[in-house]
């Protein structure tokens, strides 16, 4: 059965004021240098979503939790996402309806880490193969409202620091060049059932966009590599449990990082 896909794209508008990731202090640096080789952040853990539609959400607390040691919670992130668009899409005066598992953009969890914050993990589901607090998304059962109590905490955790990298020929050195500044970059694209199928040793290639099995999907990179060919390959961190591909990640081509639709590092900066 297709893993669950639930990311949609990121509306332009929204996305305006991403800064360009040169004008970070520490990627303009490692752009300014001659990259190594190869370049690795070490990535302690992967997520494992389960039957639920929220990658990004995932994805998002896997970058934090390379900044600030500890993970957070995926279900309260992905609570405040599902009911800050809700807010948004009901009109003044009508009764609010029941949050659904529902898929988001990667910027509005962004704008909810900025608003809501991190907050500890929950209450982990027994038999995730990897760190997860979300339920899976069953028929008519209503995704969980935030926790008062986990949101109180969060506030003390709040994550900015907006930048974006323009997908096109100086995309993978800057892509590198974060990495080896320390800091992952956070990704949005479509995988189709190759790359669901991939196994460790096999690089993954750009997708088949006509793949009717495949869909919108938040992952982050953290390491890259020179290929025997002179190009980069990117490690790039999944949440489909650690028993997926090459430990919960995999390679990806170059051609690969050219057809995602965000890349965006994720310098946190938390308050």
């Amino acid at each position: 059965m297709p893993r669950r896909k639930g990311l949609k794209r990121s509306t332009p508008h929204k996305v305006a004021h991403r800064l360009a990731a040169a004008s970070h202090p520490l990627i303009k640096a490692a752009l300014g240098a001659a990259l190594a080789a190869s370049c690795q952040i070490p990535v302690s853990s992967h997520a494992d979503q389960g039957e639920s539609e929220c990658c990004a959400e995932h994805s998002a607390v896997g970058c934090c939790a390379i900044h600030k040691p500890g993970i957070g919670s995926p279900l309260c992130l992905a609570s405040c996402t599902y009911g800050d668009v809700r807010a948004e899409l009901t009109p003044p005066g009508d009764t609010l309806p029941t949050l659904s598992d529902t898929g988001a953009e990667l910027q509005t969890v962004s704008d909810a880490l900025r608003k809501w914050g991190l907050a500890p993990m929950g209450t982990q589901i027994a038999g995730r193969n990897g760190w997860s607090d979300v339920p899976d998304d069953v028929p008519g059962v209503p995704f969980p409202e935030p926790d008062v109590s986990q949101l109180e905490v969060a506030g003390h955790t709040l994550v900015s620091g907006e930048y974006a990298i323009a997908v096109d020929s100086n995309a993978p050195q800057t892509v590198a060049a974060c990495i080896s500044a320390g800091i992952p970059v956070w990704l949005g694209c479509f995988v189709d059932s190759a790359f669901e199928a991939l196994t460790a040793g096999q690089v993954a290639q750009p997708p088949n966009a006509s793949d009717p099995n495949g869909g919108g999907h938040a992952m982050y990179i953290s390491g890259y590599r020179t290929a025997a060919d002179g190009s980069l390959e990117f490690r790039v961190e999944n949440s489909w449990g650690s028993n997926w591909c090459d430990g919960g990640g995999c390679w990806a081509s170059t051609a690969w990082l050219l057809a995602c639709w965000e890349l965006w590092p994720f310098p946190a900066v938390t308050t």
